[in-house]
C-alpha cells in the first residue's frame, strides 16, 4: 500500500507504511527544480504502479517513471508540452525550420522537429525560447551566455555565462553548510539526447535578458487613422504597404515613402481606405493578410465574410485619386461563423488559384481556392472550397491565428526526398494548442 501526495512546496511525495512500526515515511520525493512556479496541483499513479504523473501549477504534465533495476530511483520522461493559456500568435521562421508561438501565459515557445531513433518518423517538440548555438557561432561570439537563470526574488531573467557556472560548482563544493542547498543559479548546460522535459524548459532553456524595451525602444512614427482598436497589422511580401484592420470595421492601407537625406527614418503615408461608399465589412474585422505576389490582400470579419481586395489600375493611370485605387477583386465569401483568422499559403494550387486558410470562433479551420479575373465585373463564383477540419483536428475554442510554412514539404524531412505537393500550416488557438497540418496540395 502506497500513498502519493502533491505540494506547492515544488514536490510530489510517495509514502509507505513501515514494516516494523507502521509509521508512514517518505520513499521517494520528486518534483521541479527551479523557474517562477507555484507547484503542483494534483498527481497520479500509472495502472501499475510504476510511473507518477503530476499537474502543475503552470498547466505542464510532469511523468517519472520508476527504473526497473532500482526500484527507489525515478527518471523523468518526456510528455506532452506546451502553453498553459491561450496563443495568440504563431510563426514560421523564414527557412520554414520551427514556429514561434506567444501566449497569455506569458511564455513565448520555439517548436522544433524530433526525429525519434532510426525510423525517421517527426514530431514537433517544445524548445522555449532558448536555442543552442553551434559550436562554430560560440566561437564568433564573445561572452556568449550559456542560458539564463531567475533569481529568487527577481523578476528579470539573469544571464549565467560558463565561467560563472563553473566558479559556481566549484564553490559549492566547498561549502557544507545548510545555506548551500539553496542554489541561487539553477542552469545546467547538457546536450539533448531526446526531447527536453518541462524540467529542462523550466531551468535551462529562458532567453537572457540583456536589456529593458522602455530603454531601447522609440517611437519612429505615428498613424492615426482608425476609432477603435486596431485588431491586425500585416506588411505586404515587397516591403512595400503596411496593412491595418480594425474594431471600427475598416481597413487602411499605408504606403511605404523612401528615405530621403532630410528623412533619415522609414516614413509610411496613408495611401488608400476604405471606402464607404462600397459595400465592405458590417462588424469588427480581425484579421488580415497578403497573398505571395503583394498584389492582394484579405480581410476577415465578426460578419462571418472574407474578402479580397487588390488595384483597379496602375498608380500611374490614377496619381490624381490613389484613394480610389483600391476596390473589392472578389465576391464576399460568408464561411458561416465569424471569421478570426486568414492566411494566404506562399504557394499556388496547381491550376495558379491563391490558397487561403480561414479559422473561425468555433474552432473550425477552411480551406479556400481563389482564382483572379480580369475583368471587373466580378463572376458570380471566384470561391472554391476545398477542405475543412472534422471535429478532432478542429481547436475547441478560437482560432487566432494562422500561418503557412514559405516553402514546400515538411519541416524535419529530408529535402532531397521529401514530395514538393506537400504544405505545412500552423494554426494557434485559445484553447492553449498550436497545431501544424499536412497538406497536399495535389489533391485541392
Amino acid at each position: 500500500m502506497r500513498l502519493l501526495s502533491a505540494s506547492t512546496d515544488k514536490t510530489v511525495i510517495l509514502w509507505a507504511p513501515d514494516d516494523e512500526s507502521g509509521v508512514w515515511l517518505e520513499q521517494v520525493r520528486v518534483g521541479e527544480v527551479g523557474g517562477n512556479t507555484l507547484g503542483f496541483f494534483d498527481c497520479h499513479f500509472s495502472p501499475d504502479g510504476s510511473m507518477i504523473l503530476a499537474l502543475a501549477f503552470h498547466g505542464a504534465l510532469h511523468l517519472w517513471k520508476q527504473k526497473t533495476e532500482n526500484k527507489g530511483e525515478w527518471i523523468p520522461q518526456v510528455v506532452i508540452s506546451g502553453h498553459f493559456s491561450g496563443v495568440q500568435d504563431v510563426k514560421w521562421d523564414p527557412e520554414g525550420e520551427f514556429i514561434i508561438s506567444v501566449g497569455l501565459d506569458q511564455t513565448t515557445r520555439i517548436f522544433a522537429p524530433w526525429k525519434k531513433g532510426n525510423k525517421g518518423e517527426v514530431g514537433f517538440c517544445s524548445l522555449y525560447f532558448f536555442v543552442q548555438l553551434s559550436q562554430y557561432h560560440r566561437s564568433q561570439m564573445i561572452n556568449l551566455p550559456e542560458g539564463a537563470t531567475v533569481p529568487a526574488l527577481g523578476l528579470s531573467n539573469k544571464a549565467v555565462f560558463q565561467d560563472a557556472a563553473i566558479q559556481a560548482t566549484e564553490d559549492e563544493e566547498q561549502l557544507s553548510n545548510a545555506s548551500s542547498q539553496y542554489r541561487e543559479n539553477y542552469f545546467q548546460p547538457c546536450s539533448l539526447a531526446e526531447p527536453p522535459t518541462e524540467d529542462h524548459l523550466l531551468q535551462n532553456t529562458l532567453w537572457p535578458e540583456t536589456q529593458k524595451f522602455t530603454k531601447t525602444w522609440k517611437q519612429l512614427q505615428s498613424l492615426p487613422f482608425h476609432n477603435l482598436t486596431v485588431t491586425q497589422l500585416s506588411f505586404s511580401p515587397n516591403d512595400e504597404f503596411l496593412l491595418a484592420v480594425s474594431r471600427d470595421r475598416k481597413w487602411s492601407l499605408w504606403k511605404w515613402k523612401n528615405i530621403s537625406p532630410t528623412e533619415p527614418e522609414p516614413t509610411f503615408y496613408l495611401f488608400a481606405c476604405t471606402d464607404p461608399n462600397v459595400a465592405g465589412h458590417s462588424r469588427i474585422i480581425w484579421s488580415c493578410d497578403w497573398t505571395a505576389d503583394s498584389k492582394y490582400f484579405i480581410t476577415g470579419s465578426r460578419d462571418r465574410k472574407v474578402m479580397i481586395w487588390g488595384k483597379r489600375c496602375s498608380a500611374e493611370e490614377n496619381k490624381e485619386n490613389a484613394m480610389g485605387l483600391i476596390h473589392l477583386c472578389s465576391t464576399a465569401l460568408d464561411v458561416g461563423d465569424s471569421v478570426t483568422a486568414v492566411s494566404a499559403s506562399h504557394v499556388f494550387a496547381s491550376d495558379g488559384s491563391y490558397i487561403i486558410a480561414i479559422g473561425t470562433e468555433n474552432g473550425k479551420i477552411h480551406l479556400y481556392k481563389w482564382k483572379s479575373s480580369d475583368s471587373e465585373k466580378l463572376p458570380l463564383s471566384d470561391w472554391t472550397k476545398c477542405a475543412e477540419t472534422n471535429d478532432s483536428q478542429s481547436h475547441t475554442l478560437v482560432v487566432k491565428q494562422l500561418c503557412w510554412r514559405k516553402c514546400v514539404g515538411r519541416a524535419g524531412q529530408d529535402a532531397a526526398a521529401e514530395s514538393t505537393e506537400w504544405l505545412q500550416l500552423a494554426s494557434a488557438g485559445a484553447d492553449c494548442c498550436v497545431k501544424i497540418f499536412n497538406i497536399n496540395r495535389g489533391g485541392l
